[in-house]
């Protein structure tokens, strides 16, 4: 048995990290997917998962969730390590083991698309006023997408396809492993929100990348949480910066 992720619940972000980035160190190892018996992991069985893993090559009879793991004895246990980095230092080896993992071949030059990803279905970090953000961003030939509504596959064609990708800081962020060199990014995220997480990966993946950083809205506690409410200081320097990017696509 090989452990991919430890977490029984998992977000998106997390899991294609962790389970893709662990597959690699495997069979960087020496030892190919049909070596170990079961994989244990975070596993929902939601189709994006299933999706993944069948383009790793996994057969579903090798996956065993955590919580399906309680009072069992385990003899032998493989256990990648990444060393001193996580998930949120991103090791430099990752993007490529993503890709390689499943046999993605990444666009060489961005697309066209302007793309806006919603997060007005979650329970947090949203936009409050995501309607005054939209229209701005409409004006300048973005779409609206919110992930949950697609497959892994839509995810993965809507972001390849992109030149400028607008998104509040979240899982949906991690189909950048699925944009072009040069795409340009901005991502919004609350004051006290300070993950790098993407940043880091847009940096991996030779992405041009910006961020802009939003207070809460005023009954708001101010976390690493919070929904986020632009003002209309905020939306002019969206604006700006959306407008930067696109003189960047121009040239």
């Amino acid at each position: 048995m090989a452990l991919l992720t430890p977490h029984k619940t998992i977000n998106y972000y997390h899991w294609i990290t962790e389970v893709l980035g662990n597959l690699w160190l495997l069979k960087n190892a020496g030892l190919p997917i049909n070596y170990v018996d079961q994989y244990l992991m975070g596993h929902s069985g939601a189709a994006w998962q299933e999706k993944i893993l069948q383009l790793a090559g996994m057969q579903p009879e090798r996956i065993t969730p955590i919580g399906d793991l309680e009072d069992q004895f385990i003899d032998r246990m493989l256990l990648p390590s990444w060393g001193e980095v996580t998930s949120h230092s991103l090791p430099d080896w990752l993007s490529d083991a993503i890709h390689a993992s499943i046999g993605f071949s990444r666009p060489q030059a961005p697309g066209t698309r302007r793309v806006y990803l919603s997060r007005q279905n979650a329970s947090r970090r949203r936009v409050l006023n995501e309607h005054s953000l939209i229209e701005r961003l409409r004006a300048h030939g973005f779409e609206c997408h919110e992930c949950g509504d697609l497959s892994f596959r839509q995810q993965q064609d809507l972001l390849a396809s992109a030149g400028v990708v607008v998104a509040p800081h979240g899982a949906a962020l991690t189909n950048l492993l699925w944009c072009a060199p040069q795409t340009d990014v901005i991502e919004l995220h609350a004051h006290r929100h300070q993950d790098q997480s993407f940043h880091l990966l847009a940096r991996q993946l030779r992405l041009r990348y910006r961020s802009h950083s939003i207070a809460g809205p005023s009954h708001s506690s101010r976390t690493r949480e919070d929904d986020l409410e632009l003002d209309d200081c905020d939306l002019a320097v969206v604006e700006w910066l959306v407008r930067d990017a696109l003189n960047n696509t121009a040239t």
